[in-house]
């Protein structure tokens, strides 16, 4: 039987309020704890619910984890500028002004030394935290396409790693950081990679 408003299940509604306190409380245990020490308990401690509450939410870690980082995901949507040449310039300028905070290199640090052994969550960020990302930044490149901008032939897949690798392996692999005036030059070296000739 389909559920309408009629036939609600039983039970008080979800608290959107808990579940804001509990995706919080997640992604503060990683920035401060890192993952191995980011625990159930300590999340829903740190939330103000009870453990129950938070297993009606999501059955393991992983889940919670995994929830909390689309929430972040989608405050960053990629844009829409009419043109991939801005579409490149706003984008790389949000990756900029994202990996400048010290607060968001420290989750990306935890989550990517757990995912080195931990291929389940690997998997499960891949998925639903970066696929989407990854999506629409394709999407970018294949407007692009569209408009004459881009060569038909250029792989996309390869092409989004361009805008975004540079970024991260600059931020973890050399702890230097993109200044504001770098974003430019480097959607400017994308566009010319990726340019119908």
């Amino acid at each position: 039987m389909a559920m309408t408003a009629e036939t609600r299940a039983p039970g008080r509604p979800r608290s959107e309020d808990a579940d804001r306190a509990i995706l919080d409380a997640t992604i503060d245990s990683l920035v401060t704890d890192g993952f191995s020490g980011t625990t159930m308990a300590g999340i829903a401690r740190a939330a103000g619910v009870s453990t129950a509450t938070l297993y009606r939410r999501w059955s393991c870690l992983t889940e919670v984890v995994v929830a909390a980082l689309a929430r972040l995901r989608s405050t960053m949507e990629p844009p829409d500028t009419g043109s991939l040449d801005g579409d490149l310039r706003e984008l790389a300028r949000m990756l900029v002004q994202r990996l400048t905070r010290t607060r968001e290199t420290a989750l990306l640090s935890a989550l990517i030394d757990q995912t080195r052994r931990d291929p389940d969550l690997a998997l499960a960020i891949s998925t639903s935290v970066f696929g989407p990302t990854r999506q629409a930044i394709g999407d970018m490149f294949r407007r692009g396409v569209v408009r004459g901008e881009v060569d038909p032939d250029v792989d996309v897949d390869l092409a989004i790693d361009l805008v975004l690798a540079p970024m991260y392996l600059r931020g973890l692999a050399t702890g230097r950081r993109y200044r504001p005036a770098d974003a430019d030059r480097l959607a400017a070296l994308v566009l010319r990679a990726v340019a119908r000739t």
